[in-house]
């Protein structure tokens, strides 16, 4: 369970962030009572448009939010177009969190760090919203990789949960269409998801069998994981150098045949819904 007072101190920093992008008609409706922390530095809402502002909101609110907006920016067919441009920059610029990583993998791990790494970056290569990834190097000389959570991750995410709750109700009681879309359930669905996505065992069973279903199976390579380097705050796997699928100038230099990647991606796709039941991005 939340802690209630983390709770109300939650929804006075949502307010304030709120406020500081332009949305007070929004705050309006919403039903939480309380102070409000003082908004600083109020951008000026007449030179940036409100899907930017929408954008810059959201990152600000922090991991769970961040994770709504890529969501959302997935259903372009129910979203305008150029807010569903700006949420899709929510995936590469989510600002990194500050951790000693080798004291964060001691704690976490219970292990003797430099007996079993010969290297870790002190800064990560890439970072997300709920975990941020680090490149390592084994004692046998294997390069890897290190997805660490977010250090009070859970709380947070606990907390903005239960406030998605509020706003979903509060917005089908003003809007006929929010209401025909069943928005609570959204947010149901959209809270499990979450919950199963913190867990780092979780994502290191789908790969474990997201291997075993592909086995033998010369066109696809899943990295390797490491159980004994890992935890539910941690994951250890095999380092794979790629680039994205939708990187058109990045196969075009590599000479790859674009309708044969289109191909196995399809064919990829239908295997794992179709035979195994199990689809694991």
């Amino acid at each position: 369970m939340f802690n209630p007072t983390k709770k109300l101190q939650r929804s006075s920093q949502i307010l304030s962030i709120l406020a500081k992008y332009g949305f007070k008609d929004a705050i309006a409706r919403l039903p939480w009572k309380g102070p409000r922390s003082a908004v600083e530095h109020a951008i000026d809402v007449d030179n940036i448009s409100v899907y930017a502002r929408i954008r810059m909101a959201l990152e600000e609110l922090g991991p769970a939010f961040i994770k709504l907006g890529q969501s959302a920016s997935t259903r372009e067919g129910l979203l305008p177009k150029d807010l569903v441009d700006e949420l899709k920059r929510l995936e590469d610029n989510v600002p990194p969190f500050e951790v000693d990583i080798k004291s964060y993998l001691k704690e976490e791990l219970e292990l003797d760090i430099d007996g079993h790494f010969q290297e870790i970056t002190a800064e990560p290569f890439a970072a997300a919203s709920i975990a941020q990834v680090y490149r390592a190097i084994l004692k046998d000389g294997t390069q890897v990789v290190l997805k660490v959570r977010r250090p009070g991750i859970d709380e947070v995410m606990r907390c903005d949960l239960a406030l998605m709750r509020d706003i979903a109700k509060i917005l089908t009681m003003y809007n006929d269409v929010l209401e025909n879309l069943n928005l609570l359930l959204i947010v149901e669905s959209f809270a499990t998801t979450m919950q199963e996505e913190m867990s780092l065992v979780i994502e290191r069973h789908n790969i474990e069998r997201f291997t075993k279903n592909f086995k033998g199976n010369k066109l696809i390579k899943v990295p390797r994981v490491y159980p004994e380097l890992s935890s539910d705050h941690v994951l250890c796997m095999e380092y794979l150098d790629g680039f994205k699928v939708t990187d058109a100038d990045e196969i075009k230099r590599r000479g790859m045949d674009v309708q044969t990647l289109v191909k196995n991606g399809i064919n990829l796709y239908l295997e794992q819904v179709i035979i195994h039941g199990f689809f694991h991005g």
